[in-house]
């Protein structure tokens, strides 16, 4: 009969208790092993040797020029406008979907849904509430959601998101189209109605397109229809009158 040695019995079950993987080192275990004690924490202020940037007063992810939550450089594309890094080349800060050049002033739409305008300005064109003019664009006050604009002869005009219709500058044919009369402006000494900021026309909804030309403005709805307003000395509002509207 085998004898089995009372010291191997022991050493079996402290083994299996402890764990320890007695005779193969394999299947051992040490819950510490995988601990990294100089592993990069995001986010608290200290730029390590895998972050871009880390900013001690902290990240966002909407302020401009600021280290992202992610701890990595702003980046043209993250969408916020890094005006330090990416001017107006970058989508993120508004680059031009569309444009159009009047007579002596130019707007432009951007992607952000923003109108901005440059040039002469005497009659408000720049929709700024300003009558100074300038060399570089300025924004349209009053009207961040727009979808096409069109520069007309002193005047300019907008289509909003919700297909309204707005105009600013020159009125002195009635062809802002909202039938009010604004504030007086000065034109080679002469005083014309001019609205310095955008003015709504009314009873037009689901505009789709809008042309504004020499004092005379037009618009086609979404049901196909075109409307005109502003002067008419040549038919030009195509009503088959001769007036002002």
């Amino acid at each position: 009969m085998t004898r089995r040695h009372p010291t191997l019995g022991f050493l079996a079950v402290g083994c299996f208790l402890l764990s320890v993987g007695c005779g193969d080192e394999s299947t051992g275990s040490n819950d510490n092993a995988n601990t990294n004690t100089n592993e990069p924490v995001c986010g608290n202020g200290q730029e390590e040797p895998t972050e871009e940037c880390d900013d001690s007063e902290g990240n966002s992810d909407t302020v401009p020029n600021a280290c992202r939550t992610d701890c990595r450089d702003p980046w043209c594309g993250d969408g916020v406008c890094d005006t330090a890094t990416e001017a107006s080349l970058c989508p993120d800060c508004g680059g031009a979907v569309d444009v159009s050049a009047g007579g002596g002033h130019t707007c432009a739409l951007d992607s952000h849904g923003r109108v901005l305008c440059w040039g002469g300005n005497a009659a408000g064109q720049l929709g700024n509430d300003s009558t100074t003019g300038s060399a570089t664009p300025l924004q349209v006050s009053d009207l961040t959601d727009a979808v096409a604009v069109s520069a007309g002869v002193g005047y300019t005009c907008a289509i909003a998101s919700d297909g309204t219709a707005w105009c600013w500058g020159l009125n002195y044919a009635s062809q802002l189209g909202d039938g009010q009369s604004h504030q007086i402006c000065t034109l080679n000494e002469v005083d014309y109605d001019c609205s310095l900021t955008p003015v709504q026309v009314p009873g037009l909804t689901d505009v789709v397109s809008i042309s504004a030309s020499f004092l005379h403005t037009c618009a086609v709805l979404f049901n196909g229809t075109a409307w005109c307003w502003g002067l008419n000395y040549a038919g030009q509002l195509g009503d088959g009158q001769s007036h002002q509207t």
